[in-house]
């Protein structure tokens, strides 16, 4: 079974990350010492110095890292989890639980390597960067996980006309004002689905009703309950994504109840 080994961190440059991997002085020295005629001394037709390997392979004890079975990721500011996981080759549900475990929130480097040599004892020996542990490499999974992310917002008392006006007119419309008020991209919705009555109804009946995903609607209904938000409501408004994007929960003059991953 092919195991990733994930490390994140947090480098202050990309060319700070680059010199962490870079192999090119112990490569060129072995160059020289494979294609160059001994010189009869010694000292210099010795083997290349170990300690010129970049620090990533003297940290976790190897001669090299085989770049076909590597990824080496650099964000150029620091990405939350969520926003991360189209990058990870293997099992991103087992991703996002290291990630918990570790109390990793956000990282601006990404490293996933397939080596079946290397222990975990060793891979944890890097300084610079963070070892999480192991997952399962994309050829023994069937997919990764949905990235499809469901975010709610409950009515208030007093629903705010521009939320009112714009869930007016067809589906592609109500796309449109929704992501000028979200401001993001339309392109970023998938699906806008909405309840309002002129009558609070209870909130857990309006969900369960309305969320067509019954294991999402039953997470919705346990994260309103444990806001404490008001039992009843006359505004449900559910925005899907394949995105993840941050939410402002003090705008929009709504409850935001939270976002929620299918398959988490």
């Amino acid at each position: 079974m092919a195991e990733l080994h994930i490390w994140v961190g947090n480098f202050e440059s990309k060319v700070a990350f680059e010199e962490y991997f870079s192999q090119e002085s112990y490569f060129k020295a072995w160059s020289i010492y494979d294609n160059e005629p001994p010189t009869g001394k010694e000292d210099d037709d010795q083997e290349p110095d170990p300690e010129l390997r970049c620090q990533f392979c003297k940290e976790i004890g190897v001669d090299n890292y085989d770049e076909d079975f590597i990824v080496l990721k650099y964000y150029h500011k620091p990405q939350k989890i969520n926003m991360m996981l189209n990058d990870i080759p293997g099992d991103t549900s087992e991703f996002l639980k290291l990630c918990e475990k570790h109390e990793i929130e956000n990282t601006n480097v990404l490293i996933a390597y397939e080596n079946h040599d290397l222990t975990q004892k060793d891979a944890s020996q890097t300084k610079k960067i963070i070892y999480l542990g192991e997952i399962a490499g994309l050829s023994d999974t069937d997919d990764k996980v949905s990235l499809i992310t469901h975010y709610l917002w409950l009515g208030k008392d007093a629903i705010p006309s521009e939320i009112l006006n714009s869930l007016e007119g067809d589906k592609e419309l109500l796309k449109d004002n929704i992501a000028e008020i979200l401001g993001i991209k339309k392109k970023a919705i998938q699906k806008v689905n909405y309840y309002y009555t002129d009558n609070k109804e209870k909130v857990d009946e309006i969900i369960i009703t309305n969320v067509e995903d019954y294991n999402i609607a039953e997470k919705m209904i346990l994260k309103a309950d444990e806001l404490g938000v008001n039992s009843t409501t006359n505004l449900m408004l559910e925005v899907i994504s394949d995105q993840y994007f941050e939410i402002d929960k003090n705008e929009y003059g709504l409850i935001y109840i939270g976002s929620f991953l299918e398959n988490e």
